[in-house]
């Protein structure tokens, strides 16, 4: 997974931005596999292929609230690039009174 190093950070620092970038983004795939950690949103699935969510989602019951969700939105966008989620073509409306976009597992 990538971390994208806009402020030029380097050694020890950059490996550890590295690393927090990576775990993210495996953290949001446990997640969205499982879907157990959140009460709210199993009433929402019928099965896991079916399961959508969205960035704000997982900011709020997965990270809560403790990272920017701008990093939950790179990680979503990188594990899109890389074929381990897919975008539904659907939206929700978002914590800020803006649509998001809706995504699931991609099928192996």
């Amino acid at each position: 997974m990538t971390y994208f190093n806009t402020t030029q950070e380097t050694g020890k620092t950059l490996k550890a931005y590295r690393g927090k970038a990576k775990t993210q983004d495996n953290q949001i795939l446990i997640y969205i596999k499982t879907c157990t950690d959140a009460t709210e949103l199993v009433k929402t699935f019928r099965d896991k292929e079916d399961y959508t969510t969205t960035s704000s989602t997982l900011w709020k019951f997965l990270f809560d609230k403790e990272i920017p969700i701008t990093s939950i939105r790179r990680s979503v966008s990188n594990l899109v690039r890389d074929g381990r989620l897919i975008y539904t073509g659907t939206y929700r409306m978002g914590m800020f009174g803006r649509r998001e976009r809706e995504f699931k597992l991609a099928k192996k």
